[in-house]
């Protein structure tokens, strides 16, 4: 396996865009209900992420979507395993791993990140990165799975 493979691998399951959405609009609330605080609040406005809940819930969402996304279109068409997890654009992928890199970084450094630079200017990057992703994945579906 070539080191690019297995950067894209890591960028997928630890640095996906649309699972930290979902984390950040669906598993951090239902924690904070739980009374369990995964977000750590500094003074002011300022808070900041705790690393490890974040990417056990990015790890698990990634390998779901996976799962329940190779079922689907392996049900729909006959795919190989391989022929699915191979990277679709592979720099542009790392490419969107990358600027999710930077913004969690942010989001967990020991300084926290303010709120409103949280959602005005972080979030449009992941938001950004996450369209790519689906539009990569959907037209890969449209030329394999549906024109094949």
């Amino acid at each position: 396996m070539s080191f690019s493979l297995i950067l894209y691998y890591v960028g997928f399951f630890l640095l996906n865009p649309i699972s930290f959405i979902v984390y950040l609009f669906a598993i951090l609330p239902a924690l904070e209900q739980l009374k369990y605080a995964p977000s750590i609040q500094m003074n002011g406005n300022m808070s900041r992420l705790q690393l490890l809940p974040v990417l056990l819930s990015v790890v698990l969402i990634s390998g779901l979507f996976l799962l329940f996304s190779y079922l689907f279109l392996s049900a729909l068409k006959d795919i190989s395993l391989n022929t699915f997890l191979q990277p679709k654009s592979l720099y542009v992928q790392v490419s969107c791993f990358a600027v999710m890199a930077m913004v969690l970084f942010v989001f967990v450094s020991p300084q926290g990140v303010e709120g409103n630079i949280a959602g005005f200017i972080f979030f449009p990057f992941i938001a950004f990165a996450s369209l790519i992703l689906v539009g990569l994945h959907f037209f890969w579906i449209w030329k394999v799975v549906i024109k094949g």
